[in-house]
């Protein structure tokens, strides 16, 4: 059985895949580019995308690891 992933691996995982799907459209952004952070409208969507996928594909909420994250900093 897998591990549980931290918090820390949720969203950055996330923002992975939402780097991911940027890529197939096109553009590139650096390396950690946080798009949980984002505010052009079709970064947010993607990352929203990646937030939907992580929720269907392993039951996860990336928010509450986003916020649980973003508490313990």
């Amino acid at each position: 059985m897998d591990r549980p992933l931290t918090d820390r691996q949720i969203v950055d995982i996330a923002n992975e895949l939402a780097r991911v799907y940027y890529k197939r459209l096109g553009y590139e952004v650096p390396f950690g580019y946080r798009f949980d952070k984002a505010i052009h409208p079709q970064e947010i969507a993607l990352f929203d995308m990646a937030c939907i996928a992580f929720d269907v594909l392993r039951e996860t909420s990336v928010m509450d690891a986003l916020s649980n994250f973003e508490d313990g900093e």
